[in-house]
């Protein structure tokens, strides 16, 4: 009995080790930010993404090697936060640790598919418009289209 409580609290020693380790990571993250953009580093990669300048590793040198670095601690961080993640939700934590746990989450796929949430909204719009256009298209309803009930009655 006495060894399973102490790998109990081993186990919860080191998931606050890996908790602490990703918000430092995560600090350095942020601070690190500041850095790329007052030394006008962000586009150093260019537009692609995830590759930087057409390559999977580029010459490193002045921006470039800045905003690559940037990027290479945000993935450590993706990652290390995924470990957390899978470590939290494995240990059966309470109830209260669960739902930080799966916000963790949430919010790391929404900062992640952030750069790209314009193209979803705009794919979303338009996959709606027209989906809507067609609909109305169908049932008469658009300029133009089938006759609708109404219409017949008055004739």
């Amino acid at each position: 009995m006495a060894l399973v409580v102490l790998k109990r609290e081993e186990r919860a020693r080191h998931l606050k080790r890996l908790a602490f380790l990703t918000i430092i990571i995560a600090y350095f993250l942020f601070v690190f930010v500041g850095y790329v953009a007052s030394s006008k580093s962000g586009m150093g990669c260019g537009p692609d993404w995830p590759l930087c300048n057409g390559v999977l590793t580029p010459l490193l040198k002045r921006a470039t090697l800045i905003e690559y670095a940037h990027r290479v601690i945000g993935a450590i961080l993706f990652f290390i936060s995924l470990f957390l993640f899978v470590r939290i939700i494995r240990s059966k934590p309470a109830n209260q640790t669960r739902k930080v746990a799966n916000w963790m989450m949430v919010l790391l796929v929404i900062q992640s598919i952030e750069k790209h949430l314009s193209a979803i909204i705009l794919l979303l719009v338009l996959t709606l418009g027209f989906g809507a256009y067609i609909k109305h298209q169908d049932y008469g309803l658009a300029c133009g289209g089938k006759k609708t009930l109404g219409s017949n009655l008055g004739s």
